[in-house]
């Protein structure tokens, strides 16, 4: 989590300095509130799977099957990762976001994306989500859902990491940490979130795994990302790893994983924002080159000191404007970046027919005894956090960070355990880390896990399956710097994670080999307190307040609106559809072989209600008037840059009536041309 988009801005310190002496924790409180109808959805689905019961592989081969799924928020909701400054009765409001900035647009929408992995009996399934992170709640709730609704028990299997957007949802987190960088937890909104991530994993239960083919790549990009860390001497590690999964009845790519270092920080918070940011933009990019769509998912790597970097090449060489947003720009830029390092090996890749498949998952205690502090070396019992003060401690800055003075945390906000990971497919070794791993420390780990184990090359998974802040070597932490002080357990806290995850691994090649570290017992889930949300009714619903333009030259920036629900019930699907001369049909237009829709990095969707949310609805309910802006083209190359012929926008979502029932509603727009 962090308190910079793309540099850094303060943290509230004096509210963090208050809460931290409190019980932030929440409660045994019911939220009060069924989950509308969209939540009522996803039950239901979960429910009706029992009745078939998971998918049972035949044989001993190696197997996978794949999912994606929207992550349930709606539009307003405020995000997570900043601590938002500067919040006044100014800036957006709405009942989804208490403290923090309410989103007003959304760039692809955030999702979750699964990869499952079966070998006869062990099972292996890799979830990422546009979340900040993970916190061992999200962990513990995801698996009793996924049990209620399959049988299948996965504590031992599942591997849930985050993509460390900073415009993900918020509101999650109950914890101290969550009302600094994520708005206050609210148990209704969070049920939301946790029921949208298992789904997707259940759907990959319920599928017939097929037969695959796995291989890996690891190369190198050095201009997506850069140091932001000024403490330490500049220095950067390039490495991405790239991992296929090939069908093996020549179908084409299942799967690609990317791992590599890079902050999701393109938006500030003060943006109003909702999206995957970088991360997502280069799974998009990536997913429309590689023939078929293959699910492509972006893995975080050693990204504590990586801020995102800045292709300029692409809009220099573009005949095309830049985006009023030109962040979109920059986006696309990596995303393009990305592209062309994963194409560059991904016909050389060897795939292997018949890959062997292991995890183990551990939890480890974390006490201030278990990290081997000599008396006077680091004092604070349960923890203590922002050591050496709240300023930069560069080199020529004439500040020196004094490391022995830390706020302390209280027990109840102390992080007592974490869940450890470590897996290998055919000769890689995976290994996850929980929390922000910066470059020195990754490599620290790489190696040792290289150099003890079996495997043939490893790769580093952060914001995995739990959040303890920051993660640095010990000589590191010493310099101090905003980094050194977002952790909890002091100079030693990283090496002491990086060496039980490694200690961890070997038993990937002797299941009796003796761990290193206490073990815990895996915390149980509580639920916390939420408020209910009722949704407004639409006084109007599936009527074009804004069509189309008739005919348009290319590169020009579009916007089509209607009325639409309220975003709690509402989160309209936007297909773009282009018009086949042979059939005289309107089909959905594709990038390679992704459809442009609003999952894409091609529209951006805002909603303006009426009355504002900042005044009471009417009995009747509201108006609420959503909009797309559509790019017709992008500086960066790829199979669509250009849009071409005649177009038309196809939306569909769902509104409550004036009967208080849930309806859907379809809105096409009229037809454009778009010239050269």
């Amino acid at each position: 989590m962090d308190a910079y988009a793309n540099g850094r801005c303060a943290v509230p310190v004096r509210l963090f300095c208050v809460l931290l002496v409190l019980n932030a924790c929440g409660g045994t409180g019911s939220n009060g509130d069924d989950l509308s109808a969209v939540s009522d959805t996803t039950e239901t689905t979960a429910m009706e799977t029992i009745q078939t019961g998971p998918y049972q592989p035949p044989d001993e081969q190696f197997r996978a099957s794949v999912a994606t799924g929207p992550i349930n928020v709606p539009l307003g909701i405020g995000t997570a990762g900043y601590g938002q400054t500067g919040v006044s009765d100014d800036t957006p409001k709405s009942p989804f976001a208490d403290g923090f900035y309410a989103t007003t647009r959304v760039l692809h929408p955030p999702m979750v994306r699964v990869i499952h992995l079966m070998k006869g009996e062990v099972r292996l399934v890799l979830v990422q989500t546009d979340l900040i992170g993970i916190y061992f709640l999200h962990f513990e709730r995801v698996v009793e859902i996924v049990e209620e609704a399959t049988g299948i028990h996965l504590r031992k299997n599942l591997v849930l990491m985050a993509s460390h957007t900073h415009t993900g949802p918020g509101r999650h987190i109950n914890h101290l940490l969550g009302g600094i960088l994520a708005d206050s937890y609210d148990d209704v909104i969070a049920e939301r979130i946790l029921h949208s991530i298992a789904q997707p994993i259940i759907d990959t239960l319920m599928t017939e795994s097929v037969p695959v083919s796995f291989g890996y790549s690891l190369t190198q990009n050095a201009e997506m990302h850069k140091d932001r860390r000024c403490e330490n001497p500049p220095y950067q590690n390039d490495t991405m790893g790239i991992l296929r999964f090939e069908r093996l009845d020549g179908s084409g790519s299942m799967a690609a994983v990317i791992n590599y270092a890079m902050h999701g920080t393109i938006f500030g918070y003060q943006a109003a924002i909702l999206s995957g940011d970088a991360p997502r933009t280069v799974e998009l990019k990536v997913q429309e080159a590689l023939p078929g769509a293959p699910l492509v998912m972006f893995t975080q790597s050693w990204a504590g000191d990586m801020a995102p970097g800045n292709p300029t090449r692409f809009a220099e060489e573009s005949p095309y404007p830049q985006y009023s947003d030109p962040n979109l720009d920059q986006l696309e830029a990596l995303g393009r970046s990305a592209t062309e390092t994963v194409l560059s090996v991904w016909d050389a890749i060897e795939l292997a027919e018949d890959s062997d498949l292991a995890i183990v998952s551990e939890e480890a205690v974390l006490r201030h005894d278990v990290f081997g502090y000599e008396p006077g070396e680091f004092d604070f019992e349960f923890g203590g956090a922002y050591c050496g003060g709240f300023g930069d401690f560069c080199p020529g800055s004439g500040n020196e960070p004094k490391m022995d003075i830390c706020i302390p945390a209280p027990e109840e906000a102390s992080i007592p355990q974490v869940r450890l990971t470590a897996f290998r497919i055919g000769g890689l070794t995976g290994v996850t880390l929980p929390g922000e791993t910066v470059t020195t420390l990754g490599e620290y780990l790489l190696n040792k896990v290289s150099d003890e184990t079996e495997s043939t090359a490893a790769m580093l998974f952060s914001y995995a399956q739990d959040y303890t802040g920051y993660l640095l070597l010990p000589n590191d932490w010493a310099l101090g710097g905003y980094e050194a002080g977002g952790n909890l357990w002091g100079p030693k806290q990283g090496i002491y994670l990086a060496d039980s995850v490694a200690n961890l691994a070997h038993r990937l090649d002797d299941p009796n080999a003796p761990l290193s570290f206490e073990l815990a017992t895996p915390r149980v889930y509580e639920s916390g307190d939420g408020v209910g949300y009722s949704p407004d009714a639409s006084l109007v619903f599936a009527t074009v307040e804004e069509d189309l333009p008739t005919q348009i030259t290319v590169g020009t920036e579009v916007s089509f609106s209607w009325t639409g629900g309220d975003p709690w019930v509402d989160q309209p699907h936007v297909t773009l559809e282009q018009l086949d001369t042979n059939s005289g049909e309107y089909m959905p237009y594709r990038s390679g072989d992704r459809v442009i829709d609003e999952t894409g990095y091609r529209m951006v969707l805002t909603m303006d209600p009426t009355p504002p949310w900042t005044v009471s609805a009417a009995p009747e309910g509201r108006t609420f008037r959503w909009t797309v802006h559509l790019r017709t083209a992008v500086q960066t190359p790829g199979p669509a840059q250009v849009l071409q012929g005649s177009v038309r926008l196809l939306v569909s979502g769902h509104a409550i009536d004036d009967s208080g029932a849930l309806s859907s509603y379809s809105v096409p727009s009229q037809a454009m041309e778009i010239s050269q």
